[in-house]
């Protein structure tokens, strides 16, 4: 998880409470297939009280189009987050919750991502799932600072390749 992403989510529960805040998670997939979060983007919603939050119909791909034009054409929508306004982890809610976002054709996620931001002392502690099939895994969140421009791998690729030439030469 990027640390801006990471500073995005914990800003917007701030600000949130006593209520809960929320909104998605955009970034990509690393080789190994593990979600790299770039973005956590708020999404203020209407439907948002002490004890819930549900993100608001039809912003996920505009908001999604908007960060890739604007950013990166790698990034996609890798699941939801939310605040929890108290130290209490993720409730049988939220686990119905990935696995519809999973079921969803049109979310284009079938290995969703719930972070829920609990408030506890001193701050906001994640917690990270991930639906990988029909199980809930817990994820381990590294700070991964930012994602490098798209051209570096094509420029290292073909310094590469002409290093090669030369050697072998």
């Amino acid at each position: 998880m990027s640390e801006n992403a990471r500073l995005e989510l914990e800003a917007a529960a701030v600000v949130g409470h006593p209520n809960e805040a929320g909104g998605i998670l955009v970034g990509v997939h690393t080789a190994g297939s593990r979600p790299w979060i770039v973005h956590a983007v708020e999404i203020p919603s209407k439907n948002s009280g002490g004890t819930h939050y549900v993100v608001p119909d039809h912003h996920r791909r505009d908001i999604v189009d908007r960060l890739r034009r604007q950013y990166d054409l790698r990034l996609g929508y890798l699941g939801e987050w939310h605040s929890h306004p108290f130290d209490i982890g993720p409730s049988e809610t939220d686990l119905a919750s990935i696995r519809a976002i999973a079921d969803d054709p049109n979310a284009g996620c079938a290995r969703p991502v719930l972070l829920i931001a609990r408030r506890a002392a001193g701050g906001y502690v994640l917690d990270a799932l991930q639906l990988n099939r029909r199980s809930i895994r817990p994820l381990d969140l590294i700070a991964a600072g930012p994602l490098p421009h798209a051209d570096a791998h094509r420029r290292r690729s073909a310094l590469l390749r002409r290093f090669r030439i030369i050697v072998m030469r």
